[in-house]
């Protein structure tokens, strides 16, 4: 029973990081191109979000597939460049959990940068340093200023990463972690 349990909570879990991260993403990103007239568009995001659901339920996707997809999501209202260091991707994919874990951080960064700092461009560098991975998520948007909780964002982190800090930097808003690169 305290497995069936646990195996139900982890399931919980996914669903519940599925609908807020990528599908939750997709669906804003349509709204905002419905906003702008976009009806394709949006019509493209409604469909990545349903896909975004069976991909859950399939596994996650190579990690350059996904961060391309992240992108292209975007693409018109945000400009996200994608900058890893050479062959890290396959370093990554070669870890699933922490390509679920890296892939879902990417995610939420961007979507946060876009729908809260209403961010026009947005960089997305990642370099291995020994075991761990250093990601920097800088972007242009607006300073969401204090807060009164914590989001999907910094509890993802909290749970994860070695260590964490977002800050200003100029006109930039950055995240940097350090997140384990180990087997």
């Amino acid at each position: 029973a305290a497995l069936a349990g646990a195996l139900r909570r982890d399931e919980e879990r996914r669903l519940s990081r599925a609908l807020h991260g990528p599908v939750q993403t997709a669906v804003t990103a349509a709204a905002m191109r419905i906003e702008a007239g976009d009806d394709a568009g949006a019509e493209a995001m409604l469909v990545d979000a349903v896909g975004q659901l069976d991909l859950e339920a399939h596994g996650t996707a190579p990690v350059a597939a996904a961060l391309a997809d992240v992108a292209a999501l975007w693409d018109g209202l945000c400009t996200v460049r994608i900058d890893l260091e050479p062959s890290l991707d396959r370093a990554i994919d070669a870890r699933p959990t922490m390509a679920g874990v890296f892939i879902d951080i990417c995610i939420e960064a961007c979507s946060n940068a876009v729908r809260h700092g209403g961010a026009r461009s947005v960089l997305v560098r990642a370099a291995r340093e020994g075991d761990a991975l250093q990601l920097e998520v800088r972007d242009d948007g607006a300073s969401t200023g204090p807060k009164s909780h914590d989001g999907l964002g910094d509890t993802l982190l909290d749970d994860v990463a070695l260590s964490w800090e977002r800050h200003r930097d100029g006109g930039s808003t950055v995240l940097r972690a350090t997140l384990p690169l180990v087997s």
